[in-house]
């Protein structure tokens, strides 16, 4: 099985993305060898163009991509399951969009990942978990509807909010989220 991860480096107020260090730690747990799969990391600048010359060169040779990204101030991980048509924000080249379909006409794309392994974990974890339907507008959002766009149902794809550890005191530690996105790897390999 070969598992693509991707976070998101540093952007606005934080120097140090919370996604990009949950992946580190993820990295050095070894999944690789403990679940025999193929795991291939990236950290991705927070910039439109960066997203897009990264995605042209992916094809559908994954069994599963997962995209991370911090939600500012929020206090649980969140489980996207909607990638929207709309972009918003100045990125980190300067490149400002203020609402604008992605792709035009298009809808919003569901993913594909199974949704029993999500409802399993998180009903062990209802504090610190949730299913969300809305990414925002930012470059989660981006890279997200653009996975769900170019692999359609060919590939799972999941984009997952990090609780914000920098600016929320009650939000689960690092530590204890990259547990839960371990378990989702490993519930994942093993259905």
């Amino acid at each position: 099985m070969k598992i693509l991860v991707t976070s998101f480096g540093p952007f606005g107020a934080f120097d140090n993305n919370p996604s990009e260090r949950l992946m580190n730690d993820l990295k050095a747990r070894s999944l690789e060898d403990r679940l025999d799969v193929q795991i291939e990391w990236s950290v991705l600048p927070v910039s439109y163009s960066s997203v897009d010359a990264y995605l042209e060169t992916l094809d559908s040779e994954y069994d599963l991509i997962i995209h991370m990204g911090v939600a500012s101030n929020e206090s649980v991980l969140r489980f996207e399951v909607i990638g929207r048509n709309i972009r918003g924000g100045t990125d980190n080249d300067g490149q400002i969009f203020a609402g604008t379909e992605i792709v035009a006409g298009a809808s919003s794309l569901e993913s594909s990942f199974p949704k029993p392994i999500l409802n399993e974990l998180i009903d062990t974890r209802l504090e610190s978990t949730k299913i969300s339907t809305d990414a925002g507008d930012y470059l989660c959002n981006y890279i997200y509807f653009k996975s769900l766009h170019k692999f359609g149902q060919a590939v799972p794809i999941l984009f997952i909010h990090i609780a914000d550890v920098d600016h929320q005191p009650q939000a689960p530690s690092l530590a204890q989220q990259a547990d839960i996105v371990e378990d989702l790897i490993t519930r994942y390999a093993g259905h």
